[in-house]
């Protein structure tokens, strides 16, 4: 037997695909008690009892307004120059590890 002529015909094919995800948050607070953002802890009942109901007088609402409204001009930017520094910290430190 004698070939006079062949024909080869190779073909490959690869699919790869590859997903990374990453989420990362932070949370900021002012004072020293940090709230409960995730809900674990859920409030006592005395908290949401009527009974722990406040009221203050028309006088003292006015007060505090007008002592509200002093605050946000003098520390207008304060939360958010917080804000910014706290994530540009965050990202700084995220960066060095």
């Amino acid at each position: 037997m004698k070939l006079t002529a062949s024909n080869v015909l190779l073909s490959s094919e690869r699919t790869f695909t590859k997903t990374d995800e990453v989420r990362e948050s932070l949370r900021a607070w002012v004072g020293d008690r940090r709230p409960d953002f995730e809900g674990i802890n859920p409030l006592p009942e005395i908290a949401r009892s009527p009974a722990a109901v406040v009221s203050i007088s028309r006088d003292a609402l006015t007060k505090q307004k007008a002592a509200k409204k002093t605050e946000d001009v003098e520390g207008a930017n304060f939360g958010k120059d917080l804000v910014k520094f706290l994530v540009l910290w965050a990202m700084s430190r995220a960066g060095s590890t």
